[in-house]
């Protein structure tokens, strides 16, 4: 059984619209579960549309961990046994196939574009597996954009334990630590699973960047998933 997890953050009217977005979208293709985890969001957010088979959580403990957060609570609650992890402003455009892969990533990205955060990305991967990291990182791999993957409970569990995924969450406050995950995590999957690709491939060859939630509702899609942007 697999299921989506959304992770919500309304700041703007703008973007009280995509997470209803987000979820017509998957309702229009799937009948699976979706998990909605709410970081943080203002008096913007209107619930006003009928959900189904949908439980939204709203995240306390952890303000503004944002694409961590759905890995935690996946982990924590164990809602099925695979999980779609995307942002709310994510908008699928056709059905999903799930993959019988312990892990894959939505999108990747290039090395390239690391070259600001080099320090943050290693005070996030200190620990019992650091040296393996650093080497994995020395050498070729891409990062996982947004940390928005395909991946199993069981994967997860073993991540957890190999590598402590969630002792992160007290180091990912800021941005500028957010973008480090995305690098972060990709190395710890590496270590576990080197065989990991992406569904969709470069996120930067695969849509423009900066594309935004006005382009995506006056323009016929073309893609399978759309990935909007709006600078939270």
């Amino acid at each position: 059984m697999f299921g989506f997890i959304i992770i919500r953050h309304v700041n703007s009217r703008l973007t009280d619209l995509y997470w209803k977005e987000c979820y017509r979208c998957i309702r229009k293709w799937h009948n699976e579960p979706i998990l909605i985890i709410d970081d943080s969001s203002t008096s913007d957010l209107t619930e006003d549309i009928i959900l189904t088979n949908c439980t939204i959580i709203y995240d306390k403990k952890y303000p503004g961990r944002a694409e961590l957060l759905p890995y935690y609570y996946f982990h924590l609650l164990h809602p099925f046994e695979q999980a779609i992890i995307i942002h709310d402003s994510v908008f699928i455009q056709e059905k999903m196939t799930v993959i019988d892969e312990p892990v894959q990533f939505l999108w990747h990205f290039s090395k390239i574009y690391d070259y600001d955060i080099v320090d943050y990305i290693h005070q996030l991967i200190q620990g019992n597996y650091y040296d393996a990291l650093k080497r994995i990182y020395d050498g070729h791999y891409t990062g996982c954009f947004g940390i928005m993957s395909m991946i199993k409970w069981s994967f997860l569990d073993q991540l957890q334990k190999t590598h402590s995924l969630f002792s992160l969450l007290d180091k990912v406050c800021s941005r500028i630590n957010r973008c480090a995950l995305e690098r972060a995590f990709a190395l710890m999957i590496y270590h576990m699973y080197p065989n990991v690709t992406s569904i969709y491939g470069d996120i930067h060859a695969y849509i423009q960047w900066g594309y935004t939630f006005h382009h995506y509702i006056q323009e016929k899609q073309s893609h399978a998933i759309v990935k909007v942007w709006s600078g939270r």
